[in-house]
């Protein structure tokens, strides 16, 4: 494919190649119907880029998700195969406008509600290129992203790199499935000031890193807007062989986080690191109601002031499977009940309804099990 500079639409009935980078540009809009294969080319690093001010309209269905993956036949199929999907807006950061991952242009401006459109039902698999510990590209990089772009039941599987990075912005999730990224499976960076609820991250090998790796800005963490995501009903699931925490807070991000079960980390579940991000905690820094089981460490590196914290089994019934996983907590288990309502400031503040009503802790409920709704994969290769 060629860059994209006029609205267009791709269909089912056609499968699409990325050979090399692929920007959505001028204003153009990208409309994929449900069930479109989108194959990465490997040698010259295949990556769709939306610009900020075009579009992106990706709306699949459980039954016909839109597919972006490698190029290869199942079963020779990698992380790395190519490059990911880059999605860059104008709503603000904290050092806006700067220059995307991987070469993909400038992000960031002034309007917090901007839209580039949506993605629901959507799968990036085996992507993710390292050039440089500083410039990588990830499943999915929400650069600028604005609070008028919709995602919802996204799944990012086998990446090389993160999995899904926030870079400032305030666009917000639901419905987030990561699984087997070799560095972290979320992360954010720049000023991110969304909302996510309904997650799930598992890592079920040994090279991988952070389930969540957050921060605010490197160089000043103080720096503003800060970044400051509101998180409701969160599941990790590591492989304990990997020295990593499940949760590592630091360079100044400030969190809510409520209706989260951490587990198998071979270090804390969570990791405060650096003076102005544990003098966030108690204020912009909370975690509240909910489950850490099995963390080699234990709960946190610093009293984190929290209430309503269980270190019981949330009898999840196979959160490490390879080929099924299954996160609806069993008859008796804590996360079936307790879980935090969503706050009347936050409702109030919100206005739209985003958050659902929860009795549960963690990312998936008993009644909807929703990451075996038929849209997502776990295949190795």
């Amino acid at each position: 494919m060629g860059n994209i500079t006029s609205s267009e639409t791709w269909t089912a009935n056609n499968a699409y190649y990325l050979n090399g980078p692929t920007f959505i540009d001028g204003g153009a809009t990208l409309t994929i119907e449900p069930g479109t294969f989108v194959f990465g080319g490997n040698v010259n690093q295949g990556v769709l880029v939306v610009k900020p001010g075009s579009k992106i309209m990706a709306a699949g269905t459980a039954r016909m998700p839109i597919v972006l993956t490698s190029e290869f036949d199942v079963g020779e199929r990698e992380p790395g195969d190519w490059g990911g999907l880059v999605i860059s807006g104008n709503a603000p950061c904290n050092v806006c406008p700067r220059e995307g991952e991987g070469d993909s242009g400038l992000f960031g401006g002034n309007d917090a509600a901007d839209s580039s459109g949506r993605l629901s039902y959507v799968r990036v698999e085996f992507a993710g290129i390292r050039f440089t510990d500083e410039n990588e590209l990830n499943g999915i990089a929400l650069q600028g992203v604005g609070s008028g772009t919709v995602i919802d039941h996204v799944q990012v599987h086998h990446n090389a790199d993160d999995g899904v990075e926030f870079f400032g912005g305030t666009v917000d999730a639901k419905y987030v499935l990561i699984t087997d990224s070799q560095d972290d499976s979320i992360d954010w960076t720049f000023g991110w000031r969304g909302r996510m609820q309904h997650a799930v991250v598992l890592q079920r090998f040994d090279d991988h890193d952070k389930g969540i790796e957050a921060d605010n800005e490197k160089s000043n963490n103080n720096l503003e807007p800060r970044s400051h995501p509101t998180i409701y009903n969160l599941t990790i699931s590591m492989w304990r062989d990997s020295g990593d925490p499940g949760i590592l807070l630091r360079r100044g991000t400030a969190i809510t986080l409520r209706n989260a079960i951490v587990m198998n980390a071979k270090d804390y579940a969570v990791d405060v690191d650096g003076a102005v991000t544990e003098s966030l905690v108690g204020n912009l820094l909370t975690i509240d109601n909910s489950i850490f089981f099995n963390n080699r460490d234990g709960f946190a590196n610093v009293d984190l002031q929290a209430t309503n914290i269980l270190a019981s089994d949330p009898l999840l019934p196979n959160s490490r499977s390879r080929v099924q996983p299954d996160l609806a907590p069993l008859a008796g288990s804590p996360a079936r009940s307790g879980g935090a309502p969503i706050p009347a400031a936050v409702a109030a503040s919100s206005g739209d309804g985003f958050f659902d009503a929860v009795t549960h802790i963690g990312g998936v409920s008993p009644e909807d099990p929703w990451v075996d709704d038929g849209w997502t994969t776990f295949s190795d290769n």
